[in-house]
C-alpha cells in the first residue's frame, strides 16, 4: 500500500496498485511497464516541483487582494472605519511592501510583517485586512478589482459545462434536424419540410457570403443566412466582415447574454452600406424555421429603427433607394419641414402591428427623443448613426428616449469612438450593453482614470505601466463587441492618396497686441471667466474682423481686445488683419487655377460670414455654397448632390458642427479647416467629407494654426487625446465660449487645473519669434517624428503650397509647413 505520495495531493501510485490488484493478469503482462511509468510519474512530479520552486525563487514580488482604511485619530472601534478596495505588493526578499488603490495609486509603504490570507495588519496610517492572493497581472489589468462579463464562458469553464450537460446535450443536439413538426405561435403543429432548412440563398454559390452557417441549431438555428447575392458583389472584404459581426452580435452567436455591438470603421470606408445588407437579411431570413402555419415566412426581425442626425436622414433614404430600390420602402422623418403632430401621427402609423410594408425608421435624434413613447416594443434592432454623440455616462434625454425604445439588438456606428476620455467609451458600451463594463464609478476608478493618467506628460513608469495594462484590459474584454477597421488597413482600388499638411502662421501687429491685451487680464485675474477669453483668443488667431461681428460682443475680453486692436490699425478691410484669411485665399486662387474646389470648415457661422466676404470682396465671380446651423433639414442633402455635381461653385463653405459628419462632398478635392476644435474627432470626421469612396482626385488638407498660441496648445491636447485612442485601438488625430454659434457644447477647457490655465494664456509670440523659433511644436518631443518643415525636408509635394511659397518672396505669413500624413 506505500506509494509515492503526490505533492499535488494525489496518491497516484495507489490508484496504479489498486487497479492491477484487479486486474492480476494485466499486471503480469505490464510489470516492467508499470514500473518505468512509477519511475517516470516520480521524476516528473520532482522535475515538477522543482520547477515551481525555482519559480517562486525567482519570482521578485507576491501581489494580495486587500481591504484598507485610513486610521483616524480619535479611538474608534474599527468596523466603523471606512474601508475599500485595494492592493498589496509584497518583496518576496525584502517584505517591503507597497498598498495600492483601485486606481492604482500608492497609499503606503513600509514592512507590515507577515502576510497571510485573512490577517489584518497596518502600513503607516491604514489598517489593512488581507485577502486572497492574486497574480501581477490581475492587478496590473484591474480585473482583480472589476471583472468585464461579456456574456461569454472562459475555455475551463465551459469545459466543465460541458461536462456536466453533457448527457442533454445528446438527446438535444438534432433537435431541429430530425424533428418532422414544431408547434406553430398559435399551438397548431406545423410540419417541417425539407425546403423550410434551406437557406434563401445558396451557400455553394460561387462567392457566397454566408453569414451564418447554421452549425448552432439548438441556440441559434439550423438555417444558414447567406447574404443576398445583389449586394454581397458589392461589398469589399472588410465590409462582409462587418456584416457578420453584427449579425452574429445581434443574434447572440458572439454572446449568449448580450445582443448589442460597435461598428467603428474609420469614416468613408462604407458603414452605411453594411448597415443597409444587415437589416435587409434580418428583414427577410432567420436561422428558424417560419412559425406560420399557411407561409414559409422567415425575418430574424420585424421592423427596424435607424437613428441618425437630423442632416443624414436624407443620405440615408437616398442609399436605401439606391441598393434596395424596390425591394423595401421606408419611413424617413428630418423633422425640418413637418409640424411635430404630423411628425407624431406619421410615427403612430409605422407603430401599428398590421403596418407592414415600410419596415424601416430612419428618424432623427431630437425626433425620438421626443417620441419615443410612441415607439416602445416596436422594433427588435436599433441602428445609431455617429453613435459618438451617444456620450453622456450620467444619463442624456437623448438616451434616455433611444433607452425606451426597448430595442433588444442595438449596433453601433461611429469612426471616432474615443474623443475626449474614456467616459465616452464607457457611455457608448454600456448603451449597447448594459452593465458589461459595471457601473460608471467603479469604471472610472479601476480603468479610466488610470487609463488617462498613463498618457500625461508628468506620469511615472509605474504609472505607465498600470494604466497600458488597465487600456489593455478594456480592450481585450470588449473586443468581441466591437470590430475596428482602419483606412489604412484598407485598400480601395481608385481611391487616391490623401495628404495633410500643418500650416503654422504668424500673426498681425493688430492681432498681437489683441491677444496679448485679453491674455494679460487673464493672468492679472481681471477676467470673471477664462473660458470666454479662450473663445475669444480662438478668434483673434482667425482675424480682428471675426471679432466685431462675434455674437458675444457683450464680453469684457471681447471688447477688451476689439480696443486694442483699434489703437494699431483702422482699417476695416480683413485681409488686412488677418493672416489666415490671406492664406486661405491662395490656397483657393491656385485650387481655381488647377480646376480644384475647396471645402473651408470653421466651428463659427460669424467666421463664415467674414470668409465669404472677404473672398467674394476680391474674388467677384467666385460662387460658394454654404451649409451651417440655419440651413433646413431637407434642403441638405441636395446642397451636397448639387455640389458635387458641379453645379455648386468653386467652394463650399460648412460648418463642423452642422456638416461636420456623414456628408460626402466628393466634389472637392483641397479642404482647410480655418480652426481648430478641442474635440480631435470632430477635426477629424471634418476632414473625411472629402477623402472618400468615389473621390477621383488626390486630396488634401489644410490645418491653419497661429504660431505660439492658444491653437497650438489646443492641438498638443488634440494629439495626447489621439494616444489614448490608439491605445485602445480607435481612429485618432495622428500625428471654450458660450456662444449661440455652433461649439461644442462639450468645450474641453473646463477639464483644465487653474494652473493648465495659467499655461494657456502664457504669450511669449514676440520674443519666440525674435529667436526665430518657427513655432512651439516644433520642440516638443513626442512631435519630433512629424514636425520638420517641408520646404527643406524635400516633402512639400503639393502645387498649390508649393506655388504659394515661391510667391511668398520674404512674406512669412507661413512660418512652417508641418506634413502629418
Amino acid at each position: 500500500m506505500g506509494g509515492f505520495i503526490s505533492p499535488f495531493g494525489n496518491n497516484t501510485t495507489n490508484t496504479n496498485n489498486n487497479n492491477d490488484v484487479q486486474n492480476g493478469e494485466r499486471q503480469n503482462q505490464s510489470h516492467h511497464h508499470h514500473l518505468f511509468k512509477k519511475a517516470t510519474t516520480i521524476q516528473t512530479l520532482t522535475t515538477t516541483q522543482e520547477d515551481n520552486n525555482n519559480s517562486k525563487k525567482k519570482q521578485q514580488h507576491r501581489y494580495w487582494r486587500c481591504l484598507f482604511a485610513k486610521r483616524k485619530a480619535t479611538a474608534v472601534k474599527r468596523k466603523t472605519l471606512k474601508f475599500e478596495d485595494g492592493a498589496l505588493r509584497v518583496d518576496v526578499e525584502t517584505n517591503d511592501s507597497v498598498l495600492y488603490n483601485e486606481k492604482g495609486e500608492k497609499k503606503a509603504k513600509g514592512k507590515p510583517g507577515t502576510i497571510v490570507e485573512g490577517t489584518e495588519c497596518s502600513l503607516q496610517q491604514y489598517e489593512i485586512e488581507i485577502d486572497n492572493e492574486i497574480e501581477e497581472k490581475e492587478f496590473a489589468s484591474g480585473m482583480a478589482f472589476a471583472n468585464i462579463d461579456v456574456g461569454v464562458l472562459e475555455k475551463d469553464d465551459k469545459e466543465d459545462v460541458d461536462d456536466a450537460t453533457t448527457k442533454k446535450k445528446r438527446k438535444t443536439t438534432t433537435a431541429f434536424s430530425n424533428t418532422k413538426t414544431f408547434m406553430a405561435a398559435n399551438n397548431t403543429k406545423r410540419v417541417v419540410t425539407a425546403n423550410m432548412l434551406k437557406p434563401v440563398y445558396s451557400i455553394d454559390a460561387p462567392n457566397a457570403c454566408v453569414l451564418y452557417d447554421g452549425q448552432k441549431p439548438n441556440t441559434i438555428g439550423p438555417i444558414p443566412l447567406v447574404l443576398d447575392p445583389s449586394i454581397a458583389r458589392f461589398l469589399r472584404p472588410h465590409q462582409k466582415r462587418g456584416v457578420k459581426f453584427m449579425l452574429e452580435s445581434c443574434l447572440n452567436i458572439t454572446s449568449e447574454t448580450r445582443s448589442g455591438c460597435l461598428l467603428s470603421h474609420d469614416v468613408g470606408l462604407g458603414k452605411t452600406l453594411q448597415v443597409i445588407a444587415l437589416i435587409w437579411t434580418m428583414l427577410r431570413q432567420s436561422p428558424r424555421p417560419s412559425y406560420d402555419v399557411h407561409r414559409d415566412i422567415r425575418c430574424s426581425i420585424t421592423k427596424a429603427i435607424i437613428a441618425v442626425p437630423a442632416t443624414l436622414v436624407g443620405n440615408w433614404k437616398n442609399e436605401f433607394k439606391k441598393w434596395l430600390d424596390l425591394k423595401i420602402e421606408i419611413e424617413a422623418i428630418d423633422g425640418s419641414n413637418t409640424s411635430d403632430a404630423a411628425k407624431k401621427q406619421l410615427l403612430k402609423e409605422w407603430a401599428l402591428e398590421n403596418q407592414k410594408r415600410r419596415l424601416v425608421l430612419v428618424c432623427s435624434y431630437e425626433t425620438l427623443r421626443a417620441n419615443a413613447h410612441l415607439l416602445e416594443n416596436k422594433a427588435q434592432l436599433l441602428v445609431c448613426d455617429e453613435a459618438h454623440r451617444l456620450k453622456a455616462k450620467d444619463g442624456s434625454k437623448t438616451l434616455d428616449g433611444l433607452k425606451k425604445l426597448n430595442c433588444k439588438m442595438r449596433v453601433l456606428l461611429s469612426g471616432t469612438a474615443v474623443q475626449n476620455n474614456l467616459a465616452e467609451f464607457y457611455s457608448l458600451m454600456d448603451f449597447a450593453n448594459p452593465g458589461v463594463l459595471n457601473d460608471y464609478q467603479t469604471f472610472r476608478k479601476v480603468y479610466q482614470l488610470p487609463a488617462e493618467r498613463a498618457n500625461d506628460t508628468k506620469a511615472t513608469e509605474e504609472e505607465k505601466m498600470i494604466g497600458k495594462a488597465r487600456a489593455k484590459a478594456i480592450f481585450e474584454k470588449t473586443a468581441i463587441f466591437i470590430d475596428r477597421c482602419a483606412k489604412s488597413d484598407v485598400h480601395i482600388d481608385g481611391l487616391p492618396p490623401k495628404t495633410e499638411y500643418c500650416l503654422f502662421l504668424s500673426l498681425t501687429e493688430a492681432q498681437q497686441k489683441s491677444y496679448k491685451a485679453v491674455c494679460d487680464q487673464v493672468i492679472m485675474k481681471r477676467v470673471d471667466n477664462p473660458l470666454v477669453a479662450c473663445g475669444v483668443l480662438q478668434k483673434v488667431c482667425n482675424g480682428i474682423g471675426m471679432l466685431s461681428s462675434s455674437s458675444s460682443s457683450s464680453s469684457n475680453e471681447l471688447q477688451l481686445a476689439i480696443q486694442e486692436a483699434n489703437k494699431v490699425t483702422t482699417t476695416t478691410d480683413p485681409l488686412e488683419t488677418s493672416v489666415k484669411l490671406r492664406v486661405l485665399k491662395k490656397i483657393v486662387d491656385l485650387s481655381q487655377k488647377m480646376n480644384d474646389r475647396v471645402v473651408v470648415v470653421s466651428g463659427w457661422t460669424s467666421t463664415l460670414d467674414i470668409i465669404e466676404k472677404a473672398l467674394s470682396s476680391t474674388s467677384p465671380g467666385l460662387r460658394f455654397t454654404r451649409l451651417d446651423g440655419t440651413t433646413p433639414s431637407h434642403k441638405r442633402t441636395q446642397l451636397v448632390t448639387t455640389f458635387n455635381n458641379g453645379h455648386g461653385g468653386s467652394v463650399f463653405l460648412l460648418s463642423r458642427k452642422a456638416g461636420g459628419v456623414g456628408l460626402n462632398l466628393i466634389g472637392a478635392n483641397r479642404l482647410v479647416l480655418f480652426d481648430c476644435d478641442w474635440n480631435p474627432a470632430n477635426d477629424l470626421q471634418a476632414t473625411a467629407r472629402i477623402h472618400r469612396d468615389g473621390q477621383m482626385k488626390n486630396t488634401f488638407i489644410y490645418r491653419l494654426l497661429s504660431a505660439f498660441t492658444l491653437e497650438e496648445k489646443i492641438f498638443q491636447r488634440q494629439c495626447q487625446k489621439g494616444a489614448l485612442a490608439r491605445s485602445m485601438g480607435f481612429a485618432c488625430v495622428e500625428n471654450a465660449t458660450n456662444n449661440k454659434d455652433d461649439d461644442d457644447e462639450d468645450n474641453d477647457p473646463k477639464t483644465f487645473s487653474s494652473d493648465e490655465l495659467r499655461k494657456l494664456f502664457k504669450f511669449e509670440y514676440a520674443r519666440k519669434t525674435a529667436m526665430k523659433e518657427p513655432c512651439e511644436m516644433a520642440k516638443v518631443e513626442s512631435c519630433q517624428s512629424w514636425m520638420n518643415d517641408c520646404r527643406f525636408s524635400g516633402t512639400l509635394n503639393d502645387d498649390v503650397l508649393k506655388q504659394m511659397d515661391e510667391e511668398a518672396s520674404g512674406n512669412e505669413d507661413v512660418r512652417f509647413y508641418a506634413k502629418l500624413s
